[in-house]
């Protein structure tokens, strides 16, 4: 029989487009209790019927469940196989059309705006740079759309070469807006682009 509780699990997993134990069962029960204590409730039947009137509240479940661990350009070589493979396909020529990529899930951006430095360097025109990204955090795609990174973000050996991509103030870090332009943010999980990808077109 489902309990309040088991019901909160299944809305989350729902929710977030897990369909394994990503995240198991009792790091989410653990989340579970500290929102109900954030919220001043003691029975998951009250945390529940709040949960399914309140966004606002299954927004911050949410959060707290999806802990962001990205950087720019992490583990390097998938970006310089995309970058090779745009050469040795000729991709590059302008008279190609663009070249569109998808990150799901996009965190708080690294991924999508490395991917379009990436493109750029390997001779792809800003205009021609098209990058749909997503996330079902709406906290980290807040951060996503401001372009903003502290040294956390850059941890890459390599990073030097695509400094021209951004702006320096002291210890933060802005993501140029001819970058930032490259790129469209959306929030969703895995499951709701399944849903539109009929309507998203083809990527590369």
């Amino acid at each position: 029989m489902n309990t309040p509780m088991s019901t909160i699990i299944a809305l989350l997993r729902q929710t977030l487009g897990f369909t394994s134990e990503s995240v198991s069962t009792s790091i989410m029960e653990a989340n579970v209790a500290a929102q109900m204590r954030n919220h001043g409730l003691k029975d998951p039947a009250d945390y529940l019927a709040l949960l399914r009137t309140a966004p606002d509240a299954l927004t911050q479940l949410i959060d707290m469940t999806v802990v962001p661990e990205t950087w720019f350009f992490r583990d390097n070589e998938p970006f310089r196989f995309v970058r090779e493979w745009i050469r040795r396909n000729g991709l590059h020529a302008d008279h190609q059309p663009a070249v569109r990529a998808l990150s799901i899930p996009c965190s708080t951006g690294e991924e999508p705006y490395s991917l379009a430095m990436t493109l750029r360097l390997a001779g792809v025109a800003l205009n021609r740079i098209q990058i749909d990204a997503m996330d079902i955090s709406r906290r980290a795609l807040e951060h996503a759309r401001c372009g903003l990174y502290g040294k956390h973000s850059f941890r890459e050996r390599n990073s030097e070469e695509y400094q021209a991509f951004f702006t320096q103030d002291g210890p933060v870090w802005s993501v140029n807006n001819s970058i930032m332009g490259t790129v469209s943010f959306r929030h969703g999980n895995v499951l709701d682009f399944c849903h539109q990808a009929q309507d998203s077109g083809t990527y590369q």
